[in-house]
């Protein structure tokens, strides 16, 4: 086990992940959670995505989000993660968000900003805390 940067991390099987993906407190967190595992991209690249990126069978990277900015990706998505996206979006209208196409899908805390990493994170270690104080007792 890993603890404060130092240790071996232990990878998570398939089930494992869905049990953690599940235990996220809200919708957004586990859909940023869904994207990095069904795109198998990063946290920030997630979080930087906009509306305008979420197209019908795939979601675009431009090379302004992804790693060392070398060429943009498209990554082709089920049917059913789109429409998983598109119920987040009409979530997003019914809360008065915009979700005009230069938005972000995961909005911050303050105007014009998306979540940030280490906000995501702090949720994934709560969840994991609980999960490993479960197993424990």
């Amino acid at each position: 086990m890993k603890l404060n940067r130092q240790g071996q991390s232990r990878i998570l099987d398939t089930n494992e992940l869905d049990s953690l993906i599940d235990c996220l407190p809200t919708t957004k967190h586990k859909l940023i959670a869904l994207v990095c595992r069904r795109t198998a991209c990063r946290i920030s690249e997630s979080i930087q995505l906009r509306w305008e990126n979420v197209m019908p069978g795939v979601l675009f990277f431009p090379i302004e989000i992804v790693k060392n900015k070398l060429s943009p990706r498209s990554i082709p998505i089920s049917e059913d993660f789109y429409q998983e996206l598109l119920n987040w979006k009409n979530q997003c209208e019914e809360a008065g968000e915009s979700t005009d196409a230069k938005c972000y899908l995961f909005k911050g805390r303050y105007a014009n900003t998306h979540l940030s990493s280490r906000a995501f994170m702090n949720q994934v270690y709560k969840v994991l805390q609980v999960i490993l104080s479960a197993v424990v007792d």
